[in-house]
C-alpha cells in the first residue's frame, strides 16, 4: 500500500504461484492476504492428469469472523490459474492488434482469457527503461480483485517478456503492480 493508502486501508498481500517447467501447466498457488479487516489463507491444486482442481480458504473478517471454504471441480485440459496465466501469457509472440485465447479455471469456473496487445511503448520503471508492448486482457473474476473497468498488462518487447506492470480499477480503488527489480537467472 502506498502510505496515504495505508492510513484508512493497509494492504500486504504474497502471492505464490508454481507452474511445470515442461508442460507450463499450473499446478498450485498459496495467496497470503493481511489487509485491514481481513486475514486469509488460500491453496489451490491442479492435477492435471486427473483433471481435478482443489481449493481451500480460511478467512477472517471483522463482520462475519471465522469462515473456511473447500471446493473440487474438474479441470479442462491446458487451464492456468488466474495468477499462472499471467506468466503463461509471456510464452506466446505478441504483436500489436493480435489476440491470444487460453484457459483459465478459477473458484468452480472455466474461464476463458482473450488478450489483445494495443501499443507498444517505452515504460520508466525503477528497474529501469523498457520498450513494452501492452497487453489488454478481458477475463471473468470474482470478490475483491474484480475488474470494475479496463485492465492493462505490460511486458517487455523482448525475448524475455518480463511482467513489468499491471493496472486494474477494482472495487477498492486502482490496483497498480509495477516492477522494481529484476535478477537474473542462472
Amino acid at each position: 500500500s502506498s502510505s496515504v493508502f495505508s492510513t484508512f486501508y493497509s494492504v500486504e498481500d504474497r502471492i505464490e504461484a508454481m507452474a511445470d517447467f515442461e508442460t507450463l501447466s499450473a499446478m498450485t498457488y498459496a495467496l497470503h492476504v493481511k489487509e485491514s479487516g481481513q486475514l486469509r489463507e488460500g491453496r489451490s491444486y491442479f492435477d492435471e492428469e486427473k483433471k481435478i482442481a482443489n481449493y481451500w480458504e480460511k478467512k477472517y473478517t471483522e463482520k462475519k469472523g471465522h469462515e473456511e471454504k473447500k471446493i473440487e471441480w474438474e479441470l479442462l485440459p491446458y487451464s492456468q490459474n488466474v495468477f499462472t496465466a499471467i506468466f503463461y501469457m509471456r510464452n506466446f509472440q505478441w504483436r500489436v492488434g493480435k489476440e491470444i485465447s487460453f484457459r483459465v479455471s478459477h473458484d468452480n469456473e472455466s474461464l476463458l482469457f482473450k488478450g489483445t496487445a494495443i501499443r507498444k511503448e517505452v515504460l520508466d520503471t525503477d528497474a529501469g527503461k523498457f520498450n513494452a508492448i501492452v497487453i489488454k486482457p478481458e477475463i471473468s473474476v470474482k470478490g475483491a480483485f474484480k475488474p470494475m473497468g479496463d485492465i492493462f498488462i505490460w511486458l517487455s518487447d523482448d525475448d524475455r517478456k518480463y511482467v513489468l506492470r499491471i493496472e486494474s480499477n477494482i472495487k477498492i480503488g486502482t490496483l497498480i503492480s509495477e516492477v522494481i527489480e529484476i535478477k537474473s537467472g542462472k
